[in-house]
């Protein structure tokens, strides 16, 4: 793969010698020009995020952890129940086992289709889009609470490169706001805003508000949804530590932390995939803020720069 945080990626050409002309026309000034990153699969790797393949095998993962959770819960007819089970028709155990053939259709289409990118395998699924959504909201979720139990252990982190450029010549807090930037990115992690939010929030020059500003009135579009706002930089971290463990061989002391994990768990992130879009083929209208959002301002550019991972 090749080095994301590679100069010569992000602008066009190496620009080494801090003195020349080149130099400073890159990183001397704040961005003056209206550019537009537009943001694909790849561009959140640096913190953990998958790719689009990646994230096809991870929600395969999942699902079969989740059907092992909604069976045995049905097997016993528990009465706790996520809400998104609590949406299946019927009454228990049927939503229990409604939910547990929602994950058992997904695997096997996975196995039938083996999709490149999930959004599209989902647009042309729509019954599967409500489990699907629930997929992506946890290993989305799990790869950012990785990040923040572990910290920024960031080997080709080209954001600091933006980020540099976006404070290199303020000399007052409003300045920030004359930088003339945007991102349009079709991931659904929100590692760019929260990088951003994190590095001018502990830059003393900047006062909240300009930086709460400055992020906000489109700054970055998510052209098919978000896992969360920013801020706040870091949310409370809920694990399942068990989550991949048999139910059936655990004690009950174990088994019942399980439940209780499994349960908070897919509750927060049910309410993070509810902010998650797909592509749907048939449905040109759930996007369509976000995309004349994307269009008017990739229109107004005069600098447009495209990101994605490179074999």
């Amino acid at each position: 793969m090749m080095e994301l945080g590679r100069v010569s990626l992000l602008f066009g050409k190496e620009r080494n010698d801090p003195q020349s002309s080149s130099f400073q026309e890159t990183f001397g000034r704040m961005f003056k020009t209206p550019t537009v990153f537009i943001l694909g699969a790849g561009a959140s790797c640096h913190y953990g995020y998958p790719t689009g393949e990646d994230l096809v095998k991870l929600v395969l993962e999942k699902s079969r952890l989740a059907r092992q959770y909604f069976g045995f819960c049905g097997n016993r007819n528990y009465a706790d129940r996520p809400i998104y089970v609590t949406e299946s028709t019927g009454s228990l155990p049927n939503q229990w086992f409604s939910a547990s053939n929602e994950c058992e259709a997904i695997e096997k289409a996975f196995e039938q289709v083996n999709p490149l990118v999930i959004d599209y395998f989902l647009g042309w699924n729509p019954r599967l889009q409500p489990i699907g959504k629930l997929l992506i909201a946890w290993v989305i979720h799990e790869c950012e609470q990785d990040w923040i139990r572990h910290g920024r252990k960031i080997k080709n982190d080209w954001c600091r490169f933006v980020i540099h450029k976006i404070v290199f010549g303020c000399k007052r807090s409003s300045d920030l706001l004359e930088n003339r930037v945007r991102f349009v990115t079709f991931n659904y992690d929100v590692s760019l805003e929260t990088a951003l939010y994190a590095a001018l929030s502990h830059i003393e020059l900047f006062e909240p508000r300009d930086i709460d500003e400055f992020l906000g009135n489109n700054r970055v579009i998510h052209v098919y949804g978000k896992i969360r706002e920013v801020p706040p930089v870091q949310t409370a971290i809920i694990s399942w530590n068990a989550q991949a463990d048999n139910p059936q061989s655990m004690d009950d002391g174990a088994r019942g932390e399980y439940l209780m994990q499994g349960l908070e768990f897919l509750n927060q992130i049910y309410f993070a995939s509810k902010g998650l879009r797909v592509i749907d083929p048939s449905d040109k209208t759930t996007d369509r803020d976000a995309l004349e959002a994307a269009v008017e301002v990739i229109r107004q550019a005069k600098a447009v720069t495209s990101w994605a991972t490179v074999a």
